[in-house]
């Protein structure tokens, strides 16, 4: 079921809205196997791949070296996920304990 979904032009939301809903079963089963299969994919992702962002989000570059790519590489596979939306998680994650430890550690929030 690898095959591209035609979809056609609409005069209208209210045809569109019909349209995806008429066809709501089988986009639905080429969702779960994508998830199943592992091709989905977040929309942030193809987006950040075409240059481009959602509002809020702010793509930036941090050089690393060819070990640390390979290491972020076969634990973002092992976690189910993308590289860079690996890569953002452990950034995320690392600072969000960041900055529970200056609060603990120095008794107040800084």
């Amino acid at each position: 079921m690898n095959e591209q979904i035609e979809v056609p032009a609409f005069n209208d939301e209210s045809e569109e809205a019909a349209w995806w809903y008429a066809n709501r079963e089988a986009h639905g089963e080429r969702w779960i196997e994508a998830m199943d299969n592992g091709s989905a994919r977040r929309v942030v992702d193809v987006l950040f791949e075409h240059g481009l962002t959602l509002q809020g989000l702010k793509e930036v570059s941090v050089p690393v070296d060819d070990e640390v790519v390979e290491m972020v590489g076969r634990q973002a596979e092992r976690a189910g996920m993308g590289f860079r939306e690996y890569m953002g998680k452990v950034l995320h994650d690392a600072l969000k304990k960041g900055e529970v430890g200056e609060r603990t550690s120095a008794g107040a929030e800084r």
